[in-house]
């Protein structure tokens, strides 16, 4: 007769459940311990303004502004066409699952008053560019892919 340690049955019948519960509690601590940020904190807020934010694009896309953006090592530049030139320009570029990796600046015209000119940032990929003046008035918004050196154009749809 064998010793009950050295039964295979044995241990299959309870290495099964012991394994489940470890497993168990390895995702009840992965769950508590690094759980995801959502990606925007006040969503509920954000879900209110979705009617202003879709009068806003109209609006844009009502005035034909369109942008072109181009990130280099030193500086973000945006040519913007629009009917009005604001003083400044706010721009987010939010990335889709990262807020880390958000990016949010003010873009100025340059001396020569021909361009929007902000500082550089590092970002590649997948993100949502959004655009617009002080005031709300118009907003453009729209799913983009950063590539260093690569123009991106934004326009109203």
């Amino acid at each position: 007769m064998q010793k009950w340690y050295q039964e295979p049955w044995m241990w299959l019948v309870v290495g099964i459940p012991v394994a489940t519960v470890i497993a168990g509690l390895s995702t009840v601590w992965i769950a508590v311990h690094q759980a995801d940020s959502p990606v925007v904190s006040d969503y509920y807020r954000q879900g209110l303004a979705v009617n202003e934010r879709i009068k806003s694009r109209r609006q844009a896309q009502k005035l034909g502004i369109t942008a072109v953006i181009v990130f280099s090592d030193d500086s973000t530049q945006m040519r913007l066409h629009a009917p009005v030139r604001p003083n400044t320009v706010a721009m987010l570029l939010a990335h889709p699952t990262d807020k880390s990796r958000d990016h949010k600046m003010t873009l100025h015209y340059d001396a020569q008053s021909r361009l929007f000119v902000g500082p550089a940032i590092k970002a590649t990929g997948r993100y949502y560019a959004q655009i617009t003046a002080p005031g709300n008035d118009w907003l453009l918004s729209q799913e983009v892919f950063l590539s260093p050196g690569q123009p991106v154009e934004i326009s109203a749809r």
